[in-house]
């Protein structure tokens, strides 16, 4: 276990101080991996997600899509169904609010 690190044991719990390390031992995965998982694959991710939306706009005959649309399915959801929706929410709000 490294001792004398620069972190400050901010929380005042003596047995973590001059530590490193919480749990005690070396990590699992070098932090250079940790990089390319969070950003590399992140970046991944958008730039497949944005092709896969720019093909589906392309050869489906789909324009852009709002939040609107989203929202409310493309007004294919019947009105009682959409209010039976609404209700149970504000139901569920209430209940919540009165319980605390």
């Amino acid at each position: 276990m490294a001792t004398g690190c620069d972190f400050k044991n901010a929380f005042g719990f003596t047995q973590y101080d001059g530590r490193c390390s919480f749990f005690g031992a070396d990590p699992p995965l070098p932090q250079g991996l940790g990089w390319f998982i969070v950003v590399g694959l992140g970046g991944f991710f958008s730039i497949l997600t944005s092709c896969l939306v720019w093909i589906d706009q392309k050869f489906s005959g789909n324009g852009p899509q709002t939040s609107e649309h989203f929202s409310t399915a493309g007004r294919s959801i019947p009105v009682g169904l959409t209010a039976c929706d609404i209700v149970s929410k504000w139901t569920w709000a209430a209940t919540l609010l009165q319980s605390s």
